[in-house]
């Protein structure tokens, strides 16, 4: 049996890498940025990451900023979708979840 008193101290974990970040940039900022890179993007109803809305137009236009701006304002809690796909640059994503 292992006597736990007389075990060396183990070192602390290491820090998660988002508690490096200064702040995290809110959903709205970001959904703008991705937008200017040249991504299509959508808001996404969580945790079902689905739009709230049909989304099919934005297979082949990126939404603009007044857009992307209304859809948070009225709905703070939405987060982002990404489209992948030609609109995006042709970007493909995994997403992986739960105990993946």
């Amino acid at each position: 049996m292992i006597d736990l008193d007389t075990m060396p101290p183990q070192p602390e974990s290491p820090a998660d890498w988002f508690d490096e970040i200064e702040t995290r940039p809110a959903v709205l900022d970001a959904a703008l940025e991705y937008a200017a890179s040249g991504l299509s993007v959508v808001p996404c109803m969580l945790p079902a990451k689905r739009p709230p809305f049909g989304w099919l137009m934005y297979q082949a236009e990126i939404a603009d900023e007044i857009t992307i701006k209304k859809w948070y304002k009225d709905d703070p809690t939405l987060g982002v979708g990404v489209v992948c796909g030609e609109v995006s640059g042709n970007v493909e994503v995994i997403d992986l979840d739960g105990g993946a």
